[in-house]
This record gives C-alpha cells, sequence and structure tokens, in this order.
C-alpha cells in the first residue's frame, strides 16, 4: 500500500512538472519563424503577450515552480540511488530521469536575472 501512495504522489508531481514544463517552453520560447496562413506569417509561439496571466503563471511564477519541483525530483533520485545501490545504474530509465530534470535546472536558471552579481564578484569568491 505504501508504494502505490508513493507512485501516485509521484506521477501527480511530475504531471505538475510538465505542465508548467511545457507551459514555460511555450511562453518563453521565442519564435524562430511562423506559419503562413492564408498569405500571413503568423507567430507559433506566445512569448509576445507578456502581460497576460498565461505568462504570469508559467514564465514569472512557473520558473520557481519548475526549480522547486526540479529539485524535488533530483532528491527522489538521490533517494532512489541510496535505496537501489548498484541497481539504479543499470536502468538506463534512471538516466534518462536525471539528465532531464538537471537540464530543466539548467533552462529556467538561465532566465533569473542575476545582474546584481559581477563577473569579478564570482572569480574573487565575494558575496
Amino acid at each position: 500500500m505504501y508504494g502505490r501512495k508513493l507512485f501516485y504522489i509521484k506521477l501527480f508531481i511530475f504531471l505538475i512538472f510538465l505542465l508548467f514544463l511545457t507551459g514555460y517552453v511555450i511562453m518563453a520560447t521565442p519564435s524562430q519563424g511562423g506559419t503562413d496562413v492564408d498569405g500571413e506569417l503568423v507567430n507559433c509561439t506566445l512569448n509576445e503577450d507578456s502581460g497576460t496571466v498565461a505568462f504570469d503563471v508559467f514564465v514569472d511564477s512557473g520558473r520557481y515552480v519548475l526549480l522547486i519541483l526540479a529539485c524535488l525530483h533530483i532528491i527522489f533520485e538521490l533517494f532512489q540511488m541510496v535505496y537501489q545501490r548498484l541497481h539504479y545504474f543499470t536502468d538506463y530509465t534512471n538516466y534518462f530521469e536525471v539528465t532531464m530534470y538537471v537540464s530543466t535546472v539548467v533552462y529556467v536558471s538561465a532566465d533569473f536575472d542575476l545582474s546584481f552579481v559581477s563577473e569579478s564578484d564570482v572569480l574573487s569568491g565575494a558575496r
């Protein structure tokens, strides 16, 4: 019974993660071109609508939700790694999951404003 509850909790968290990741990618990624519809070029993404509720949910607050959920999943993977030991590394899906969550952290963290940190602060280790 414990395993089933944990499975449904992880599934629910993953579905929320997937919803926010999809919304974030659609709303935050600039269009690379468009689709020709009746002789008119139409953009495929909605990143121009930066004042909409969808933009506020999926980009402004969504980046925090994605970071929290990705870190939570990474912690789940670490627990699974400790529990399964060497068997963890024999299942290729674990590599996929860790890569997906780390890539999400890298992708979303690039959107944060770090203009208050100068290059000299980073190189000197100052806070």
